[in-house]
């Protein structure tokens, strides 16, 4: 798992990376720390972070404006802010940070927050073994990512990835209840759709990936208008 930490101040960074490697020693997993000491540098990187760590005054580019443009490359990413200005704390909480910490950081709140972080991206990348194109003796894992929409077809879920078809038994019910991430909506009953991959929207339907027509049934209408304005304005 990769963490990225952004801070103008070298010494708090440190810090912060002890508190990690400390953490990581006694959970018994593996954190990678990569330190940033402004937000261009950590733009420029490459690198696809499954957490970051963000000061919320960060010279140049704001630690608010960052976590829009980071969230714009990797929807999946969790954003937790540390800053001595809590004046800060809504906008934080407008990106769905997991976790606002004021300076200086009490460390056992950090871990606490660590540890839901580490959660959090857990729960975002839950592996499913499914049916490739109805043929039961292949089986593929699916990355919870990867899947663009699940639509309930003959009595059995039809989930579609970016490349490929799979089938399970299980009901829309379940479907529901292990997409249940922020990017997961139910637009009619017979579908959950990724809204990562919307490419375009009416008050009717929805399309995903330019090829596939998702309805808006009439009780969901206002609700799913919502939610897709709220989604979506986080990274414009």
């Amino acid at each position: 798992m990769k963490i990225a930490i952004c801070d103008n101040e070298r010494n708090f960074i440190e810090n912060i990376a002890n508190y990690i490697e400390d953490y990581s020693k006694y959970a018994l997993i593996s954190l990678q720390v990569d330190v940033f000491t402004s937000s261009q540098e950590l733009l420029l990187c490459n690198d696809k972070f499954d957490i970051v760590i963000l000061e919320a005054e960060l010279d140049g580019i704001d630690g608010i404006k960052l976590g829009k443009l980071l969230k714009y490359k990797n929807p999946h990413i969790i954003l937790m802010y540390i800053t001595e200005n809590l004046s800060y704390l809504d906008d934080a909480l407008e990106l769905n940070a997991l976790r606002f910490f004021k300076k200086p950081i009490n460390p056992e709140r950090f871990y606490k927050g660590l540890e839901s972080a580490i959660k959090s991206v857990d729960n975002s990348n839950i592996n499913f073994f499914l049916k490739k194109d109805n043929d039961d003796n292949i089986r593929m894992r699916v990355n919870i990512c990867d899947i663009v929409f699940v639509e309930i077809a003959n009595r059995k879920s039809k989930i579609v990835t970016k490349t490929d078809v799979y089938y399970s038994l299980d009901n829309i019910d379940y479907w529901r209840n292990h997409l249940a991430g922020r990017c997961f909506v139910s637009p009619h009953k017979s579908f959950v759709i990724n809204m990562n991959y919307i490419t375009a929207y009416t008050r009717d339907f929805v399309i995903l990936e330019e090829d596939y027509i998702v309805p808006i049934s009439r009780n969901n209408k206002t609700k799913f208008k919502n939610i897709f304005k709220n989604y979506f304005k986080n990274i414009s």
